[in-house]
């Protein structure tokens, strides 16, 4: 496993596997987003987008049905950019099929995050077939960040590329075998940009900025 920086604000994850005997593999990136200053603010206000035409549904214990259920009319459609802030009654926990072609390996955009506070967005690709989205309501406050911060409910979100769960019991479901004489990447470039909003000030800041210290024109 490699996590590589750069080019710019990009941010690669990259996971490969092999074995010795046939296995079941399913490589898994698990990381929590806060895009707001200082970790001070929940998620509520994020802009999540996910690039799906479907979901999985799940049952108790959050384990797959084995359905692929179309986001259309649900509150599971992210299709266009909408806030995350929670609905009564339901914890988004759940794996959302790609917009992809089964057979493809090649790269697509899975997910954008943006926070119109901070002006900060994420762009999310991998080349696996599904994404897990998470905004984490069953925490308690008792997991403490790097920066002292105590994680509660909806203060992060957790979103993982994977093949999708519970596969070795759901024959229909992508195909997570992994034989000796084969290779398996998971890849995941994340990049982070400001705002189109934030990118505006930036600019007209550095115009100002260049006229402020425009040297006096000489007179002719």
């Amino acid at each position: 496993m490699t996590y590589r920086v750069g080019p710019e604000r990009q941010l690669t994850w990259t996971a490969e596997a092999v074995t010795d005997a046939p296995t079941i593999v399913n490589l898994v990136h698990h990381p929590y987003w806060n895009l707001s200053e200082g970790m001070s603010a929940n998620i509520d206000e994020h802009i999540l987008q996910l690039f799906a035409e479907s979901y999985l549904p799940v049952a108790d214990g959050k384990i797959p049905t084995g359905e692929i259920r179309p986001v259309d009319g649900t509150l599971m459609d992210f299709r266009r950019p909408r806030v995350m802030r929670k609905e009564a009654g339901l914890d988004y926990d759940h794996c959302w099929v790609l917009d992809r072609s089964a057979a493809a390996d090649d790269l697509v955009l899975a997910a954008r995050l943006s926070d119109p506070r901070s002006g900060r967005m994420l762009e999310v690709s991998t080349n696996q077939p599904g994404i897990h989205f998470c905004d984490w309501s069953v925490m308690d406050g008792s997991v403490i960040g790097r920066s002292g911060q105590n994680y509660g409910p909806a203060l992060v979100s957790a979103s993982n590329r994977k093949t999708f769960p519970t596969r070795p019991t759901i024959q229909t479901f992508p195909l997570a075998a992994l034989n000796p004489d084969k290779f398996t990447r998971a890849l995941s470039p994340m990049d982070f940009a400001p705002n189109e909003a934030q990118r505006r000030c930036k600019a007209q800041g550095a115009v100002r900025s260049l006229v402020k210290n425009k040297p006096d024109t000489p007179e002719m």
